[in-house]
């Protein structure tokens, strides 16, 4: 059920009160995307593909709003992107993995945190990933903060697409293994 603790974007639209009180979390949400994304102009955008989008918005459990901005990986998967499911296999969430990843963070008296768009997904470069290719979405005026919205290609595989978690297992594992 759809209300103001996690509403869509038409409820949004719809609703200029609505639209102010999620503002500043949707501000906090394209500054991550312009860190990992440029402009591109609507003529290359439509020459290369718009991939689809989901932005999301939920409320907290300590009353925080939350907007998450992501890739529609679905779509891509749809699209054919990829070979195969199993192309996507990652390991990340193996009990293995979760063990040598706490014992490093002890080990280096690393701070445990939540993994984020910020601080995870958004470290896996397009020119090194497996599956290269064109990731543009349409902002729309509301989501970029532009006038008649803003077409913008993602510099990384980032959250939502449908190796983000792969591609992250590959570089961590080269990272840590390198």
């Amino acid at each position: 059920v759809r209300d103001d603790t996690n509403p869509s974007q038409r409820m949004i639209n719809n609703n200029e009160t609505l639209a102010e009180m999620w503002r500043p979390s949707m501000v906090k949400e394209r500054k991550g995307i312009f860190n990992t994304s440029h402009e591109v102009t609507e003529e290359y955008a439509h020459k290369f593909g718009v991939t689809r989008h989901v932005t999301a918005r939920s409320t907290k459990r300590d009353a925080t709003l939350k907007t998450r901005f992501a890739i529609d990986g679905r779509h891509e998967i749809n699209q054919g992107k990829f070979p195969n499911r199993d192309a996507l296999y990652s390991p990340a969430m193996d009990e293995e993995l979760l063990r040598l990843s706490l014992q490093c963070a002890a080990t280096m008296d690393m701070e445990l945190g939540k993994s984020d768009v910020e601080q995870c997904f958004t470290h896996n470069p397009m020119e090194t990933a497996r599956f290269k290719r064109k990731l543009i979405v349409y902002m729309d005026e509301y989501e970029s903060g532009v006038p008649g919205g803003q077409y913008r290609e993602f510099d990384s595989v980032s959250y939502g697409t449908a190796d983000a978690s792969s591609e992250w297992y590959i570089n961590m594992s080269r990272e840590l293994m390198g």
